[in-house]
């Protein structure tokens, strides 16, 4: 960098600060001038990772994320019915192993009847045994899945035992645009019918060779995404980052362990495409939530399936990752701080109005029952 350039590029980085002026510009530069080489270099560096917060070392804000986070668990309305566990730097890894459900002798005849009623494949679905066994604090965390078919799930359910089905998914943000991305749900649906919730499936598994295969959480929420939106994303930049939880019951009793990448960002374009194709996705439409109208996200808060709603307060929890670091993320802050309530340490607790008044705002809230 040629000399005295490094002044003009703090200027132009200060300059972006709207709340910056005279003042503060001539304090900046002045200390930099004074400060070594070194120290000017670090702080060029953390002005360009506040203008792209997908650099931002999320891994150094976990522990703070996390601990506020768990908050949301001891709010009743999501008690019973959805889970926060944790948020990962990077995407866990899953591989086939370990048998935890014997199929032998298991009597999956009914549900195989029903599907080809229905004319539905019975697919390859890859399912666990316990989330909490899972030793989170691994970089990356290790999950060993077990491969049955659907059928095989519904018939280990009536028998008494739960597995626990793996899904990956994402929320998606249009930053062009000013815009959320969330799947409306069919009403035909047997669950959350009409609901609102992010993109993504069960993880697909093979077994003998049989069934497609899932080759990575993001490949997983990649084929979902395309499959209810039509959007094509690209390989997995380990920016975004993963949140994990656990969503309980609706009609069929399912429990769920969920991956989710948070504030996958989308193109205007790719936007305008999933909602102009809505029409050829059998199983809902694609809707969106405007940035401009935070306010009223969370005036009907039924109308979200519960996870979906967890996640999404999650990622506005951690400054809404994937946005760029203009007019819509100061929004999200600005949002943050009005609506920030104390908690009982006196300290700011990280959970606002929206979730803290279950026996208010979202008295009767239901769950797909």
């Amino acid at each position: 960098m040629a000399s005295g350039d490094w002044i003009w590029q703090v200027w132009s980085h200060v300059y972006r600060i709207e709340s910056a002026g005279a003042i503060v510009l001539s304090i900046l530069t002045a200390v930099l001038i004074a400060s070594p080489r070194v120290v000017r270099d670090k702080l060029l560096s953390a002005f360009d990772k506040s203008r792209h917060p997908g650099s931002e070392d999320f891994s150094k804000r976990l522990p703070h994320y996390n601990s506020r986070l768990e908050l949301y668990n001891e709010n009743e309305t999501f008690k019973g019915k959805c889970e926060f566990l944790c948020v990962l730097p990077e995407q866990p890894k899953l591989h086939p192993g370990e048998r935890w459900f014997d199929l032998e002798g298991l009597d999956d005849s009914r549900y195989r009847q029903e599907l080809d009623e229905l004319e539905n494949d019975n697919e390859y679905i890859a399912v666990y045994h316990e989330a909490r066994r899972i030793n989170w604090d691994l970089s990356p965390p290790n999950i060993s899945y077990q491969t049955i078919q659907y059928s095989e799930l519904r018939a280990l359910m009536e028998s008494g035992e739960r597995p626990v089905s793996i899904s990956c998914g994402a929320l998606l943000v249009c930053d062009e645009s000013g815009k959320m991305l969330l799947h409306e749900r069919a009403r035909y649906l047997h669950s959350h019918p009409g609901k609102r919730h992010t993109f993504g499936g069960r993880w697909r598994g093979k077994r003998g060779g049989k069934g497609p295969s899932d080759k990575s959480c993001w490949e997983a929420m990649k084929r979902e995404v395309l499959e209810e939106t039509g959007i094509g994303l690209g390989q997995e930049s380990g920016e975004h980052p993963v949140y994990v939880g656990r969503q309980f019951g609706g009609k069929e009793g399912f429990e769920w362990l969920q991956i989710y990448f948070l504030g996958v960002p989308v193109t205007q374009e790719q936007l305008r495409g999933a909602i102009e194709e809505n029409d050829k996705h059998w199983d809902g439409n694609v809707t969106s939530l405007d940035f401009e109208s935070l306010d009223t996200w969370f005036d009907e808060p039924e109308s979200y399936v519960l996870s979906g709603l967890l996640q999404i307060l999650c990622w506005l929890e951690m400054d809404a990752p994937g946005l760029d670091d203009g007019k819509w993320r100061k929004r999200v802050k600005k949002w943050k701080r009005e609506r920030a309530t104390k908690g009982r340490d006196g300290a700011f607790a990280g959970t606002w109005r929206a979730i803290e008044c279950s026996e208010r705002e979202l008295k009767g809230l239901s769950f797909g029952r």
